[in-house]
């Protein structure tokens, strides 16, 4: 005697099929990329910030690698430095915020990318650092003042998915002191009331003068020194 199965076994055996394969889907999909620093519109949250102290509008956002290994920390450097950035994903500051319903400097939210390229074993990436490299035009290569700060390790995208944020809460600067930006701090009104907030300042490269007169002043201690 055979068993027949019926039209509703049927059916629970296709859903149980189609959400085990639905599953090992999602568990295979790559990192997600989030552009996004707007969390409850006041003073927690962390703005993007000009060198000479405003708030950066027009600037762009990224998130990458470098697959070569660590960037330079001397901004001198930035041209090879952005030569050699992998972008996954990008916006620009001051565009019009869902969460915040309007647009407002300092600011930057883009839709996410929820499936980028996937990075498993053994890619060399694994055990990298993802970036957070922010320029204050459109384009790295256009800007004339950066902040490259490290979000986190890169890890592994199985079994789970791995998420990384450009907020640049948490974050490092690349380099420490050394490096290329700081934080800091902005009070004022960009849109949604006068607070005080944490930022990632970008630096510009030195003017030549600027950097004859620092030698200058290093010369004239050490004279006195001797």
């Amino acid at each position: 005697m055979y068993y027949v199965p019926s039209r509703y076994s049927m059916k629970k055996f296709a859903a149980i099929c189609g959400a085990a394969a639905l599953l090992c889907v999602s568990s295979a999909t790559g990192a997600n990329y989030y552009i996004n620093n707007a969390v409850t519109g006041e003073s927690t949250d962390w703005l993007f910030q000009n060198s000479d102290g405003s708030a950066l509008n027009g600037g762009i956002v990224a998130l990458g690698y470098f697959a070569g290994g660590a960037p330079s920390t001397n901004i001198n450097h930035i041209s090879a430095t952005i030569s050699a950035f992998t972008m996954q994903h990008s916006g620009i500051t001051g565009t019009f915020s869902e969460d915040l319903d309007g647009s407002y400097a300092g600011y930057v939210q883009v839709k996410p990318i929820l499936v980028g390229p996937t990075i498993t074993a053994p890619n060399s990436l694994i055990g990298q650092n993802m970036y957070l490299f922010v320029g204050n035009a459109a384009t790295l290569a256009g800007s004339t003042a950066w902040a490259l700060a490290v979000v986190r390790t890169i890890s592994d995208d199985l079994p789970f998915t791995q998420q990384y944020d450009a907020n640049p809460e948490g974050t490092s600067i690349y380099g420490g002191d050394a490096g290329m930006g700081s934080f800091s701090n902005f009070t004022g009104n960009v849109g949604l009331g006068s607070f005080t907030y944490n930022t990632l300042r970008l630096e510009a490269i030195p003017e030549p003068s600027s950097l004859i007169l620092a030698s200058l002043g290093v010369l004239a201690i050490f004279r006195r020194r001797r």
